[in-house]
C-alpha cells in the first residue's frame, strides 16, 4: 500500500504485481501517515490526512470503513490496534493522541478522553499487546518516547528520554524474546527501549 505526501490517492499492490490492485476513495486530501494491519479476519488501512481527518478502510472490501473529523488539525501519525475485541484506531493530533472504536456502538466519538503529556506535536505512533494489556508507544517533537496503557488512558512510567530533537519514528517489535520498541529521530540517533520494564 502506498501513498504521498503532496497527493490525496492511495494505492494498494500485489506484491508480485506490477499494476495497482486497487485505488482506495480518500475524503481527507493530502495524505501525512499511512498503516494497515490484519487481525481476527480483517484486513484494515488507516491514514492521516495532512491537512485534517482520519480514515479507515477494509482492504478486502476496498471501501472506507469510518473518518474521523480532528477540526482541521493535521495527522501525522496513526496506528490500528484493538482494545477488548473491538478494531480501534489511534492518532496524533497536535500534542494529544486520540482514540477512536470503530464499532458502530462509538460512532464517531473518542473512546476517552484525549491522551495527554507531550509537551509539543505528536508526529510517531505504533502499538503493542503485552500480555493482557494493549500499549501505545509515541514520539513526539518534544524529543520524548512515551508509553500509554490505552485500556486506561493513562501514561506508564516517565518519559523516555534518549533524543536531541524530535522523535520522528517509533517501530515495536520482539527482541530475544523481549517486547521493545525502536525510536529514531531527527538526531541521527536509532535507541532500544525496553518495553517489558514498564509492564509488570
Amino acid at each position: 500500500m502506498t501513498a504521498t505526501q503532496y497527493a490525496d490517492e492511495i494505492l494498494v499492490w500485489r506484491p508480485s504485481a506490477e499494476d495497482v490492485l486497487t485505488e482506495l476513495s480518500n475524503d481527507i486530501g493530502r495524505i501525512a501517515c499511512l498503516t494497515a494491519t490484519y487481525a481476527h479476519g480483517l484486513s484494515l488501512a488507516a491514514a492521516g490526512g495532512m491537512d485534517e481527518g482520519v480514515a479507515v478502510w477494509d482492504l478486502t472490501a476496498g471501501g472506507e470503513v469510518r473518518s474521523f473529523d480532528t477540526d482541521e488539525k493535521g495527522v501525522p501519525a496513526v496506528s490500528l490496534a484493538r482494545l477488548a475485541g473491538d478494531p480501534i484506531v489511534v492518532a496524533g493530533v497536535e500534542d494529544e493522541i486520540h482514540v477512536w472504536g470503530l464499532s458502530d456502538e462509538h460512532g464517531d466519538d473518542l473512546i476517552r478522553d484525549p491522551l495527554t503529556g507531550h509537551e509539543d506535536a505528536v508526529v510517531a505512533l505504533d502499538t503493542a499487546v503485552i500480555g493482557d494489556r494493549v500499549l501505545a508507544v509515541s514520539g513526539g517533537e518534544d524529543a520524548t518516547v512515551r508509553l500509554w496503557d490505552l485500556s486506561t488512558g493513562r501514561q506508564l512510567g516517565d518519559p523516555l528520554i534518549g533524543h536531541d530533537g524530535s522523535v520522528e519514528t517509533v517501530q515495536t517489535a520482539v527482541l530475544d524474546g523481549r517486547h521493545v520498541v525502536l525510536s529514531a529521530g531527527r538526531d541521527s540517533k536509532i535507541n532500544i527501549w525496553d518495553l517489558q520494564t514498564f509492564v509488570r
